[in-house]
């Protein structure tokens, strides 16, 4: 890309211009986090991603390969799991930083970058450098990239889409190596970055791009040219994120991932309703909707995505491109905006089910709310070529065009207007009408009526500009104050959309954790009351965790966030090094067996069964609301004024060691058969096994020991002793990617108690290891390797030319 226009080199360069003026914008957006000290906490980012983080530096720093959780559920795979982010380079910058300093810059960092490849890829359509700039401001200021803040595979994955659309367009039309490897590794990126979704939005932008320089009838050689091209870009960028994915396809494939039920992938999507909201400054998540209202636009949900609000006075930008001279590939792009659209309307539409019948992998990807990314992308690239169309010549558009036009924005204003006259004068009598629930104070609607009123307030300005005759005919007066009204509506409509908290609230140590460190290797239990049907079982309520009244120094809107985190809500307890148990399967990535067991442990809930299956757990320590089930046990803490009930902390008495041997073997198959016999067998005295030895009785003369040398979290190192031929049980979840040598000869490793670990092992005294080295990690990397080989070699044939 050409820099200047000029030889003068004291003129400052206009790109790096834009980049400055871009970048003030993400720091003003962020002002808070940039300048003020305060830091993103929001839903996932605290709830997922910080457990994660923390999880990942104490498996480093513990001397491991972090391809194992040993924190997660029993333990899971940590490579394998998408969102970890393992390989995305960013991610090891984690061991030098505190992980709430690292969040804010990579936010900063994404944002970024990602308004820096709308302004490349709009030059590169032919836009001019100030039309570039606002579509890049337009794109940064929208609510879908807004939205991503809390969702940070997501937020890499959309910061990441224009240079793969950039580096595609290149490579299909010059077909040049370095061209296809730029291409292949923008991809990898988004691949690595656990958002390959946005890769797949990117690559459907790239054919539709593609389209507007097809010559019909398609010559036969060039057409597979294009193809060979699309090919080997496509084959390289597999090759670059083979670590990744290979992986991630094996776990996938052996949970309930693969296979998503239609209600679940397809749970968050935009209602048609909804569609308001891209064009409508109302985040209407954020209202206390009505029950009814709710259920239907969010599935009783909070909105995954806050805001999908693409800027109303932003369409005199977007519809102006159809008009100018660059109106092929705008109505490309126009095609996207609504291919975005309709993704995202999901399972309310045939489009989604017609997608997901065509390429069967899309089962693997949850909500396609994540598609109106697409459209966000358009729609700016749209408004950078509308702002060259409003300076080249307005005035000389046809008259038919220009109504269609006005009409949209009198229209679209209109609606504006009025909801905003209803949220400013008459919310008592409309607001219960439209959305709140009985007794919901109608000041709640005030800030959406500010943001309405702001926005019906920039789209008079536009269509002022617009009827102002001497001023359209002026293109350079023009299109800044369109640009100006658009940039600044969607700037002041983000306002609060990623509220930020203290460095305390990441610091703070909660109480209950005094209570709660072992030394012995036993996990620790924490009860999930958002399971649905939990709350009401348990606790007598529907809602779970009800707080009596907030607390002064608790400042709203973070006060039920700091109650989830006193009571450790999981999987916290990672946070603070801590191993948990029977966590809920929210990302759908629990083997089968675990899943099984998991709830089963649910099922029985509230009766003596319970603790049966937390002794079989390694389970010594449970934290909950609820009584039923406990009595008896001693309760080492409670903890009050947080939650309508108190905190308790219970002591499970003489749960099984992390490691112990026993001589006899159960054999069960079928679910029913699995329960029954969990149910009645002796765990310190035989393993029940799904498979292969066959079934003996425990031995009386039986005798054996263990004790555990060494416990890093992808290497448990064993000292065992038997009498007789036995088995070593490990309270840790079973993986085929467990590799077991008994005195340094390969051993057998096999599921045992449903979804834990058994080594058969001979009498006598033994050293045993067990190492996590799954194949598809090692086969991974292997080609990762090859194909950066193969990139440099590339990088090194295109220099020497």
């Amino acid at each position: 890309m050409k820099l200047i226009d000029g030889p003068s080199a004291r003129r400052p360069r206009p790109d790096l211009v834009a980049m400055a003026v871009l970048a003030g914008l993400v720091l003003f957006l962020f002002r808070d986090v940039a300048f003020r000290g305060r830091f993103f906490y929001e839903r996932d980012i605290w709830g997922l991603w910080r457990p994660q983080a923390e999880a990942f530096v104490r498996v480093v720093a513990a001397g491991s390969w972090p391809l194992w959780n040993p924190f997660s559920s029993f333990g899971a795979p940590f490579l394998a799991t998408p969102n970890a982010q393992v390989l995305y380079p960013p991610t090891w910058l984690l061991l030098v930083l505190p992980p709430w300093t690292y969040y804010r810059l990579y936010v900063l960092f994404h944002v970024f970058l990602g308004g820096a490849g709308i302004y490349a890829l709009a030059r590169h359509l032919g836009a001019s450098r100030a039309g570039s700039l606002v579509g890049a401001l337009v794109g940064v200021a929208s609510g879908p990239l807004l939205s991503m803040v809390s969702l940070w595979n997501h937020l890499a994955g959309v910061a990441w889409m224009p240079w793969i659309v950039l580096a595609g367009d290149y490579a299909l039309s010059s077909r040049r190596a370095a061209h296809v490897v730029w291409w292949s590794a923008a991809l990898a990126m988004s691949v690595l970055a656990g958002s390959p979704e946005m890769g797949l939005l990117a690559s459907v932008a790239n054919v539709a791009l593609g389209l507007r320089r097809a010559r019909w009838p398609p010559s036969g050689e060039a057409t597979r040219r294009v193809m060979a091209t699309a090919a080997l870009g496509t084959l390289l960028a597999l090759g670059l994120s083979a670590g990744q994915w290979l992986p991630s396809l094996e776990l996938a494939r052996r949970s309930a991932r693969a296979g998503l039920a239609e209600e679940v992938r397809g749970f968050w999507s935009i209602h048609p309703v909804g569609l308001l909201e891209l064009l409508v400054p109302v985040r209407f998540g954020d209202l206390p909707l009505q029950s009814p209202v709710r259920a239907a636009l969010y599935g009783s949900r909070e909105a995954y995505l806050p805001s999908v609000y693409l800027g109303l006075p932003a369409f005199a930008l977007v519809g102006a491109a159809l008009a100018g001279r660059h109106r092929f590939a705008a109505g490309a792009l126009l095609v996207l905006v609504l291919l975005g659209i309709l993704g995202a309307l999901g399972g309310h539409t045939p489009f989604y089910r017609v997608a997901v019948a065509l390429l069967p992998p899309l089962k693997a990807f949850r909500y396609p709310v994540k598609a109106v990314a697409l459209a966000a992308l358009a729609w700016a690239l749209l408004a950078a070529l509308g702002y060259d169309a409003w300076r080249e010549g307005a005035h000389a558009w046809r008259p038919g065009f220009r109504r269609a036009l006005n009409a949209a924005l009198l229209f679209g204003g209109a609606l504006i207007g009025g909801l905003a006259f209803v949220a400013f004068f008459a919310p008592e009598r409309w607001g219960a009408v439209l959305v709140l629930p009985p007794g919901a104070a109608p000041d709640v609607l005030a800030p959406a009526a500010r943001s309405l009123g702001v926005g019906f307030l920039a789209v008079l300005g536009v269509l002022a500009v617009m009827h102002r005759q001497r001023l359209v005919n002026r293109g350079s007066v023009t299109a800044p104050l369109l640009a100006a009204f658009a940039v600044g509506e969607l700037v002041f409509a983000a306002q609060g959309l990623n509220p930020t908290v203290p460095r305390s609230f990441f610091t703070e140590t909660p109480p209950i954790l005094e209570h709660l460190r072992a030394a012995d290797g036993s996990r620790l239990y924490v009860t999930d009351y958002t399971v649905p049907g939990m709350s009401a079982k348990l606790l007598g309520h529907e809602s779970p965790y009800l707080m009596p009244r907030p607390r002064s120094s608790w400042p709203v809107p973070w006060q039920d966030v700091l109650a989830l985190r006193e009571y450790l809500h999981p999987p916290q307890p990672a946070v603070w090094g801590l191993e948990s148990s029977y966590e809920a399967d929210w990302m759908s990535f629990h083997p089968d067996y675990l899943d099984a067991l998991v709830r089963l442990l649910w099922f029985f809930h509230g009766s003596p069964e319970l603790v049966r299956l937390l002794q079989l757990g390694a389970v010594s320590r449970v934290v909950a609301l609820h009584t039923q089930g406990f009595e008896g046990l001693v309760r080492e803490a409670e903890l009050r004024d947080v939650f309508l009930e108190p905190i308790r902390v219970y002591r499970i008495p003489d749960p099984l060691p992390r490691a112990f041997v026993v001589s006899g073997v159960r054999t069960a198959r079928g679910h029913a058969e699995i329960v029954e016999t969990l149910l009645q067998f002796d765990p310190r005295r035989e393993v029940l096994l799904t498979e292969a030895p066959e079934p003996r009785p425990a031995s009386a003369s039986f005798a054996g020991r263990c004790r555990i040398l060494e416990l890093r979290p992808d290497h448990m190192r064993l000292d065992v002793d038997l009498n007789e031929p036995g088995a070593v049980v490990t309270v840790d979840t079973y993986d085929p990617g467990w590799q077991a040598s008994i005195d340094g000869q390969p051993a057998r490793v096999l599921r045992a108690n449903v979804a834990f670990r058994a080594v058969p092992t001979p009498a006598g005294r033994h050293t045993i290891d067990l190492v996590y080295r799954p194949v598809s990690v090692v086969a991974g990397l292997a080609i990762s390797a090859f194909a950066l080989v193969a990139v440099a070699t590339a990088i090194l044939l295109e220099v020497r030319r």
